[in-house]
């Protein structure tokens, strides 16, 4: 599934009438599990997530990219 901003997913998504889920990642465990779900049900989600979680993972900050492996 293509990386893609939030107006062009919502816009396909009341074109085409369909919901876009949006989750509330706190460590890289949600952003898989989340992700692997999106995948196999070809569905598009939006990651949410906050300043302090992003600053608590610094070190191993992922790319999008790196996600999705």
């Amino acid at each position: 599934m293509p990386l893609m901003t939030s107006e062009k997913m919502l816009l396909d998504a009341q074109k085409r009438g369909y919901a876009v889920g949006a989750f509330n990642c706190e460590n890289m465990e949600m952003v898989k599990a989340i992700i692997a779900a999106a995948e196999a049900l070809r569905a598009p989600v939006m990651l949410q997530t906050t300043p302090s979680t992003i600053r608590y993972t610094w070190p191993c900050r992922p790319s999008a990219r790196a996600i999705r492996r």
